[in-house]
Formats: C-alpha cells, sequence, structure tokens
C-alpha cells in the first residue's frame, strides 16, 4: 500500500515517468473522470479507458515486457498475443528463411527466430525497427534476425526468395493493398501464413 502525503500544494499531481518506474498503474474510471476546471465529465474518458485496457495487456503481446521491452502504439493496440505468435512460428519450424514484412515491434519476428534459420524482419518505419531489435535483444535473438528499413510493396522485388512469409498486416490496409500484399507474398515465398482481424477484409483473401 502507498500513502502520499501533499503539503503546500493546492493539487497533488503525480507524473507517467514516476509511475512508470515504481510499477504503478492508475485505475481509470470514466465515470469518475472530470475536468479540473469546469468539473464536468471529460470527453476523453472513453478513449482514455481503452488505452488503460491495452496497457493491461502488455504481458500478454510481451511476457518480458518488464525487461525492457519498446512497444508501439500499434503493436499494445492490435499486435497479435505472444501466444498466438508462438502458434504461427510453430508452423515454420521446417523453414529456412522467413519474412515478416510488417514486423512493427518484433512480436512475430521475435518467435520465428526461436524456430527458424534466418528471419527477416522488414517495416517502413526506422522508428518501429529499432523498437523491433531492441525487443529482440530482450529476448535474446537479436543475431538471428536480420531488420530492414523498407516499404514492401516497393521493395518485395529485391527480396531474396524466402521459404515463407508470416506477418501481422496493418489493420487500416484498403482492399487494394491487402489484395497487392497476397499476390506479391506468393511471389516472393511458397508458404504465407497471415494473421487477420475482424478489421481486415478477409474476403479478397480467398479469392
Amino acid at each position: 500500500m502507498w500513502t502520499f502525503e501533499i503539503a503546500d500544494v493546492n493539487r497533488g499531481i503525480i507524473g507517467a515517468d514516476f509511475l512508470h518506474y515504481f510499477g504503478l498503474l492508475v485505475d481509470v474510471r470514466p465515470n469518475r473522470l472530470v475536468d479540473l476546471n469546469s468539473g464536468l465529465a471529460s470527453t476523453i474518458a472513453t478513449e482514455l479507458n481503452v488505452t488503460y485496457k491495452l496497457w493491461e495487456n502488455r504481458f500478454a503481446r510481451f511476457s518480458k515486457f518488464n525487461d525492457g521491452i519498446m512497444p508501439d502504439p500499434a503493436t499494445l493496440y492490435s499486435g497479435p498475443p505472444e501466444v498466438l505468435a508462438k502458434l504461427m512460428a510453430s508452423r515454420c519450424k521446417s523453414l529456412g528463411t522467413v519474412i515478416d514484412p510488417f514486423c512493427g515491434s518484433g512480436a512475430i519476428a521475435i518467435q520465428l527466430a526461436m524456430v527458424c534459420h534466418k528471419v527477416i524482419a522488414m517495416d517502413s518505419d526506422p522508428v518501429k525497427i529499432a523498437f523491433a531489435r531492441n525487443n529482440a535483444r530482450v529476448y535474446g535473438v537479436e543475431d538471428q534476425i536480420v531488420f530492414l528499413v523498407g516499404d514492401f510493396f516497393v521493395d518485395a522485388h529485391s527480396l531474396q526468395r524466402a521459404d515463407g512469409i508470416v506477418t501481422s498486416p496493418p489493420v487500416n490496409m484498403t482492399i487494394e493493398e491487402m489484395v497487392k500484399l497476397t499476390k506479391l507474398a506468393s511471389r516472393v515465398a511458397p508458404k504465407v501464413l497471415m494473421r487477420l482481424t475482424k478489421d481486415h477484409d478477409c474476403q479478397i483473401c480467398t479469392n
């Protein structure tokens, strides 16, 4: 139990950096969030509550989260749970070189590196690649992964032939992009394994 004593201040404010350092969380309850000036219920209460729920699930995304994991917001929101990433990787044990063209913070690439000979983790965002490299280091598989900054739609033709493509495509992909992705992926590798959610248009992948 933590007890905070406030002296000579009108209102006590605890910063996010303080909470993070001591591993503390705030119980965000939408019906209790109010604007400090007007006293009215906050219009962003629902958004904050969603953010809190995503933060609660951080260990489902990375079991070693407290060991120095650096996730991007998209990973916390729509990234695959670690148990699913492990399941996807288990389907690739016999494969040599595997590519994740939308690696994000590296959730899938890390699990692939534990069972495959070579993994290529690719993303168009250099910040996400930096996160993925850091996270792979936390899991002890940094040396088994080749990290590339690039757009798969543009650079697919320059990639070496691989044994498989395993990825979780961005949820904001258009139908045209999903069609292009499936075609390019099948040209690069004979085996394609994608994690699709309710936000993806799955119908085009079956045509």
